[in-house]
C-alpha cells in the first residue's frame, strides 16, 4: 500500500483543482519559500483528521479555504482527496484503489460556521469510519510515518515514557488498548443492562402470573355466564312449549264449543216447534172446554190451581237457580278478567248463556200465558159440566208436556253451564272453583223437586266458591311474589359477581404487596420526598383519577399494576432499580 495521488481544490494556496501524483519509491517536491510545499503535507494531515487545526497551521478549519488571493474572490468550500494503492488489501476494502476525501463548506446557519463531510470512494462516510479504516492500515495524523518540521528535535528531547507511547502508536498497540478500554466499557454497560433486564423480567414474570390468574378468573366467569345464558334459553324454550300446548288446547276447546253451540241451536229450534204445537193444543182444549162446561169443570179448576201452585214453586226454584247461576256467572266473569288469554272465548260463551236465559224468560212468559189461558178455561168450565173428565185427562197430558218442555229448558241451561265450565277449566288457577260449580250444576238438575236442598247446596257452593276465589287470589299473589323474588335474585347475582371481581382484584393487589411491593414502593416514594432521586412522580393509584362508576373496572383490569411507579425517563428508572438492588428492598 502507498499513497498514489493527492487531489486538492481551493485548499489553502491552491485556488484551483490540482492533482499531485506519487510513484513508488521516493518523490521529492522542491521550490522556493512560500511556494506551497508545506501545504501539500497539510493537505495530507487534513484528510487524516488531526486533533486540532493548529497541526495544519490554521486558526480554524475555515481558514483552510482559498481566500481569493489578490482578486479577493474567495471560495466557499474546499476538499482534498488521498488516493491509495490497495493491491495488498492492507486497507480493509475490496478495491485496488481507495479514495479518502474530506470536504469543508462555509455555512453561517450552523454552529461553528461550517459543515465538514467525509467520503470513502466517493461514498459519504463518517469520522469514526475514517478512523477505523486508517487504524487498520496503521495510518494516523499523529503517527510518525509523517515527519514534519521540528518532529526530530522533539523526539530527541522527549522522555522515555513519551517515546514508549510513540512506539506503541507506531506498532498499533495504542489502538488495541483503546479497543480494549472501549470493549471493557461496553462490557460494564452490558452487565448493567443485563441487571436491569433481569429485574424487568422478574417484574414481567410477576405480571404474567397475575395476568394468568386474571385470565383464569375471566374464563371461569365466561363459562358461568354461558351456562347462565343456556339455562335462560332452556327456560324460555320450556315456557314457549307450555304456551303452545295451552294455545292448542284452547283451540280444541273452542272447536268443541262451536259444535256444542250448533247442537244447542238445533235443540232450540226443536223446542220452538214443540212449543208451537203445545200452544195449538191449548187452543183446541180451550175450545172443547168452552163447548162442554159443567160441574166437572170446577173440580178441574181446583186441580189446575194445585198444578199452578206446584208450577209456581218450580218457577220459583228456577228463579232461585237463575239468581245463583247469575252470581256464579258474575264471579266467573271476574276471574276471567284476570286471565286475558281466553277473554274473547269467555265473552262469546257469556253471550250464548244470555241467549239461553232469554229463552228461559220467554218460556216463563209462555207459561204465564198458559196460566192465563187455563184461567179462562176454568171460567168456561164453570159454565159447562160435560166431558170434564176427558178434558181433565187432556189437561194433565198437556201439563206433562209442559213439564217436558221445562226439562228441556233446564237441559239447555245445564248445557250452557257445562260449556262455560269447559272454557274456564283452561285456567289452572280456578280448577277447584270449576269442580265445585260443576257439582252445583248437578244438584241444580233436582232443583224442581227439592228446593230446600237446592238452597242448602247453593249456600255450600257459595262458601266453596269464596274459598276457591281466596285460594286463586292467594296463588296469584304467590306467583307475583316469586316472580319479583326471581328478578331480585338475578339482580343480586349480578351485584355479587361485580363485588367478587372487585374483591378478587383487591386481594390480588394485597397479595402482591405482601410479596414485596409495599417496601419497594415505599422506598421509592421516600426517595421522591427526600429528593435523593429526581424525576419520580408517584404510583399509578396516586396519579390516576377516574369517575366512581369506573373504579371497579379500573381496579379489576389494572390489578397489581396500580402500584407501578411513574418516572420521567429510563435514566430515572435505572436509578430507582439500582437503589432497590443496593438496599435489597424489592
Amino acid at each position: 500500500m502507498f499513497l498514489k495521488e493527492i487531489q486538492m481544490e481551493n485548499f489553502k494556496s491552491f485556488g484551483r483543482k490540482i492533482s499531485v501524483p506519487f510513484l513508488q519509491g521516493y518523490t521529492s517536491i522542491t521550490g522556493p519559500n512560500g511556494s506551497g510545499k508545506s501545504n501539500i503535507a497539510d493537505a495530507i494531515l487534513f484528510v487524516l483528521g488531526p486533533k486540532s487545526a493548529k497541526a495544519i497551521r490554521a486558526g480554524k478549519l475555515t481558514d483552510l479555504i482559498w481566500n481569493g488571493g489578490k482578486d479577493k474572490n474567495a471560495a466557499d468550500s474546499c476538499q482534498v482527496s488521498l488516493i491509495f494503492d490497495n493491491s495488498d488489501r492492507q486497507i480493509p476494502l475490496e478495491a485496488d484503489e481507495v479514495k479518502l476525501t474530506r470536504y469543508i463548506g462555509v455555512s453561517p446557519s450552523v454552529d461553528g460556521g461550517y459543515n465538514s463531510y467525509f467520503y470513502i470512494n466517493d461514498r459519504k462516510s463518517s469520522l469514526s469510519e475514517f478512523d477505523s479504516l486508517l487504524a487498520h492500515a496503521r495510518i494516523s495524523a499523529e503517527g510518525y510515518n509523517l515527519v514534519q518540521q521540528g518532529d526530530i528535535q522533539r523526539i530527541v528531547s522527549m522522555s522515555s515514557v513519551e517515546r514508549r507511547r510513540i512506539l506503541d502508536n507506531i506498532a498499533g498497540i495504542t489502538k488495541f488498548d483503546d479497543d480494549i478500554n472501549q470493549a471493557e466499557g461496553k462490557r460494564k454497560e452490558t452487565e448493567e443492562n443485563l441487571d436491569r433486564i433481569r429485574i424487568i423480567l422478574d417484574e414481567i414474570d410477576k405480571q404474567i402470573k397475575q395476568l394468568e390468574s386474571d385470565r383464569d378468573g375471566a374464563l371461569k366467569y365466561r363459562d358461568l355466564n354461558e351456562r347462565l345464558t343456556t339455562a335462560k334459553a332452556q327456560l324460555a324454550y320450556k315456557n314457549r312449549e307450555l304456551i303452545e300446548r295451552q294455545i292448542v288446547g284452547t283451540r280444541e276447546q273452542i272447536a268443541k264449543h262451536e259444535g256444542d253451540k250448533a247442537k244447542l241451536a238445533a235443540q232450540k229450534e226443536e223446542l220452538r216447534g214443540r212449543l208451537d204445537a203445545a200452544v195449538a193444543r191449548l187452543s183446541e182444549l180451550e175450545q172443547e172446554m168452552a163447548d162442554r162446561g159443567g160441574e166437572e169443570a170446577k173440580q178441574l179448576k181446583d186441580k189446575l190451581d194445585g198444578l199452578r201452585i206446584e208450577r209456581a214453586r218450580a218457577a220459583d226454584g228456577i228463579e232461585t237457580s237463575k239468581e245463583t247461576l247469575k252470581q256464579l256467572r258474575t264471579e266467573n266473569a271476574d276471574a276471567t278478567k284476570e286471565k286475558g288469554k281466553v277473554q274473547k272465548e269467555t265473552d262469546a260463551l257469556a253471550r250464548e248463556r244470555e241467549n239461553v236465559d232469554k229463552r228461559v224468560t220467554e218460556l216463563d212468559g209462555q207459561i204465564k200465558a198458559a196460566d192465563k189461558d187455563l184461567h179462562e178455561v176454568d171460567e168456561l168450565a164453570s159454565k159447562s159440566d160435560a166431558k170434564v173428565l176427558n178434558i181433565q185427562k187432556q189437561i194433565i197430558a198437556l201439563n206433562n208436556e209442559i213439564d217436558q218442555v221445562e226439562e228441556k229448558v233446564k237441559g239447555l241451561v245445564l248445557e250452557g253451564d257445562r260449556t262455560k265450565e269447559a272454557m274456564t277449566r283452561l285456567e289452572s288457577e280456578i280448577a277447584l272453583l270449576e269442580e265445585s260449580r260443576k257439582q252445583y250444576q248437578v244438584e241444580h238438575e233436582d232443583a224442581d223437586w227439592q228446593l230446600k236442598e237446592l238452597h242448602s247446596s247453593t249456600k255450600e257452593s257459595g262458601k266453596s266458591l269464596e274459598k276457591l276465589q281466596e285460594d286463586f287470589h292467594s296463588r296469584r299473589a304467590e306467583e307475583t311474589r316469586l316472580a319479583k323474588e326471581q328478578a331480585e335474585l338475578q339482580t343480586a347475582i349480578l351485584s355479587l359477581t361485580r363485588q367478587y371481581a372487585q374483591l378478587k382484584a383487591e386481594a390480588d393487589v394485597a397479595e402482591n404487596m405482601k410479596r414485596g411491593y409495599t417496601s419497594a414502593v415505599s422506598a421509592i416514594l421516600e426517595c421522591r420526598e427526600t429528593g435523593s432521586i429526581k424525576g419520580i412522580h408517584g404510583t399509578v393509584a396516586q396519579l390516576a383519577h377516574v369517575e366512581t362508576q369506573y373504579e371497579t373496572a379500573i381496579v379489576t383490569a389494572a390489578g397489581a399494576r396500580m402500584q407501578a411507579i411513574i418516572v420521567d425517563d429510563d435514566t430515572v428508572a435505572a436509578q430507582c432499580i439500582d437503589y432497590l438492588k443496593k438496599r435489597k428492598v424489592g
